[in-house]
């Protein structure tokens, strides 16, 4: 699992989103929806 993170206003490093590898969600890239995927 990779996390996204951001910055807030303060400089601190706040996580935003859980990314799951497909290895780990098992989900076949053709059964995603395209406007999902970057």
């Amino acid at each position: 699992m990779l996390i996204r993170y951001k910055q807030d206003d303060q400089g601190n490093t706040l996580p935003i989103a859980n990314i799951y590898t497909q290895a780990e969600h098992k989900i076949e890239t053709r059964n995603i929806d395209r406007d999902a995927l970057w």
